[in-house]
């Protein structure tokens, strides 16, 4: 998408979605923690041309853009969870979690960032 647009680039004639109720628009998102920034050889995020487009991106969360907290449902194990060699609580009853995912509503928020050639 060209720079601050919502419609362009590979997109044409299809916008990127701004509203809940919006049909025919496009939902596009990467996620990446905001401390832990993509790689630079990262297949998401970015374009492949160096024509002034960036990735297009929508929070779907919050369509209109900005800030929103999100609904996640994460592994449980994977690269992320074995990162730590002990266990590490999901709840504040230390209850351990057994199935493959757990839900963390409100844990997480999400927001479009464009930083160093990412989207």
């Amino acid at each position: 998408m060209p720079q601050g647009k919502k419609i362009g680039g590979t997109f044409k004639n299809i916008p990127l979605c701004t509203a809940a109720n919006q049909v025919g628009c496009v939902i596009t998102f990467m996620s990446f923690r905001d401390t832990i920034p993509p790689p630079a050889n990262s297949l998401f995020g970015r374009v492949r041309t160096n024509d002034g487009n960036v990735a297009g991106c929508t929070n779907p969360a919050a369509l209109g853009g900005g800030k929103a907290k999100l609904d996640a449902i994460l592994s449980t194990v994977g690269e992320i969870s074995l990162a730590h060699r002990d266990y590490l609580p999901w709840t504040t009853t230390n209850e351990k979690v057994t199935t493959p995912f757990v839900s963390v509503p409100g844990l997480l928020q999400g927001e479009c960032v464009q930083r160093n050639g990412f989207s």
